[in-house]
C-alpha cells in the first residue's frame, strides 16, 4: 500500500465520530474498513452482533486458503482534548 492511500484511509477513519460513550458510528466505521479490505482484493463479510445497542459490526476479511491472520481492535474512542494530539506534519510516517 502506498503512503497516500494509507493516509487517505486513516483520514477517513478518524473523521467518523465513534466517541464512546455513547458508541455510535461503529457501523459507518466498519463499512469503511470493509470497503477498504474489498478494494485490496479480500472476500469480506460484515457480521452484525445480535442485540447490540448501539449496533456493532464485526468485519471479516479473507484471502487465499492458508492460515488465518487475526487482527483485533476497537472502532470507538474515548473523549480527548486537543492538547493530547501532535500534528501529523511533526510525525514521520
Amino acid at each position: 500500500m502506498d503512503r497516500e492511500r494509507a493516509l487517505d484511509m486513516l483520514t477517513r477513519l478518524v473523521e467518523v465520530p465513534t466517541q464512546n460513550p455513547p458508541g455510535e458510528g461503529c457501523e459507518e466505521c466498519a463499512g469503511l474498513l470493509a470497503d477498504w479490505l474489498r478494494s485490496a482484493g479480500l472476500r469480506v463479510r460484515e457480521v452484525r452482533v445480535p442485540n447490540s445497542d448501539p449496533p456493532r459490526v464485526i468485519v471479516v476479511g479473507e484471502a487465499g486458503s492458508g492460515r488465518p491472520l487475526y487482527l483485533h481492535g476497537h472502532y470507538d474512542v474515548v473523549p480527548g482534548s486537543p492538547e493530547q494530539f501532535v500534528a501529523l506534519s511533526l510525525i514521520h510516517i
